[in-house]
């Protein structure tokens, strides 16, 4: 099985497709990644990498929202052809997408299907936080309808494309986001030691990307809220400002008057810092809004067996209560999280058993190899379909 894979994308897209080439490869599949021209040479993963794709999304500048609009067109438009170029050259048996921009691609795909079968992964099922001006409804839609197989994380993901979208159920599949069941673990002991953090308080971790829609102002006011009940808590930021600023973070730390029992860490974070920062945690919060995706750093905690907060928003708490991983609040509601903080770092028995059920969810449904597997059977089934029965459901522009 020759798969082409396609990913220009940054952060999480990276990572989740650097794991899963490695494992298909490891299953025999022959995989061509071409990637954006930012991936990082140490992620090849094992596979024939191509970092020759301009990235999914202009970083913003001076030139405004028409600007950044008109440049992703245009980049967009240079990946497409790099993809049909490269895929004359080694004419796969699939071409898997995992970004895709709906300007250009929802009109321009059916030029690729007309030769080779399309899988696409929605990683984001409706817009993300930032794209909302450049991702409609119905452009999603075509876009949805011009591959052949479109792949979802969740039940909560497969029931928005049908009842948004109007996408049939047949062509919509569930396969899980993958984790890492061999990731090293440390102690919590050892990793606070390598990461200079307090050895006995209670460490609240918040990780990843800062942006408005993760909602970190939320989490700062429940701590402070919590930290009424219990003075031990140590609320720990780390990742790499975007929509939020690292002064706009410190500000809301001074406003909430926690400065003292934060630490922030601010830049790009790799997976074995993401690790660490996992290991020494009492408890990863997630409290998260205006969000229809999955969550790298979720995996990543179950992967290290964080036990997890999270909001009720897009398919997180189908992920962690499915595995019996953490707890659920209600999104934008403070006071319910500052609750749900004080019940797991009130309770190392309930953290225990999250962290025994993440482990457990790990290796029996969530392992990447079990992820590479379903995906290849994916791709077996969507080979087999007749020709005919593929571009018939081609969508008209």
């Amino acid at each position: 099985m020759k798969v082409l894979m396609v990913e220009n994308g940054r952060g999480g897209y990276t990572r989740y497709t650097c794991d899963l080439s490695k494992h298909l490869a490891a299953l025999g599949a022959d995989v061509h990644y071409l990637a954006s021209r930012e991936h990082a040479a140490e992620a090849q993963c094992g596979v024939d990498l191509h970092p020759v794709l301009r990235p999914n999304s202009p970083v913003m500048d001076g030139t405004g929202k028409l600007g950044f609009a008109s440049r992703r067109l245009v980049w967009s438009l240079q990946s497409l052809s790099a993809i049909y170029r490269f895929a004359r050259r080694c004419d796969p048996d699939v071409i898997h997408l995992q970004t895709a921009t709906p300007a250009s691609y929802c009109h321009l795909l059916p030029l690729l299907r007309q030769r080779w079968p399309l899988i696409l992964t929605v990683h984001d099922v409706l817009p993300h936080h930032g794209t909302k001006l450049l991702k409609s409804i119905e452009h999603l839609r075509k876009l949805y309808m011009a591959v052949d197989h479109v792949i979802v994380h969740t039940e909560a993901n497969r029931r928005t494309l049908i009842d948004t979208f109007d996408i049939p159920r047949e062509r919509i599949e569930v396969i899980a986001h993958g984790a890492d069941a061999s990731a090293p673990v440390l102690s919590k002991a050892q990793a606070r030691r390598q990461l200079s953090l307090p050895p006995t308080e209670r460490i609240v971790v918040s990780l990843g990307v800062i942006r408005t829609n993760k909602r970190l102002d939320l989490l700062i006011d429940a701590v402070a809220a919590a930290l009424q009940s219990r003075g031990d808590i140590r609320l720990v930021i780390a990742g790499r400002p975007s929509s939020v600023s690292a002064e706009q973070v410190s500000a809301m730390l001074r406003s909430a008057g926690i400065e003292e029992h934060a630490i922030t860490r601010f830049g790009w974070l790799d997976d074995d810092e993401i690790g660490l920062y996992l290991d020494a945690c009492d408890t990863c919060v997630l409290p998260y809004v205006d969000f229809d995706a999955q969550s790298g750093v979720l995996m990543q905690a179950l992967a290290h067996a964080a036990p997890l907060i999270v909001s009720d928003a897009g398919s997180l708490a189908e992920t962690v209560q499915g595995a019996g991983a953490g707890l659920v609040f209600r999104r934008n509601d403070a006071r319910a999280l500052a609750a749900r903080l004080l019940e797991m770092l009130g309770s190392p028995a309930l953290q225990r058993q999250c962290a025994s059920n993440a482990r457990q969810a790990v290796r029996e449904v969530l392992d990447w190899r079990l992820i590479a597997a379903a995906t290849l059977r994916s791709y077996r089934n969507v080979c087999n379909l007749p020709a005919d029965a593929r571009t018939s459901l081609t969508p008209t522009a």
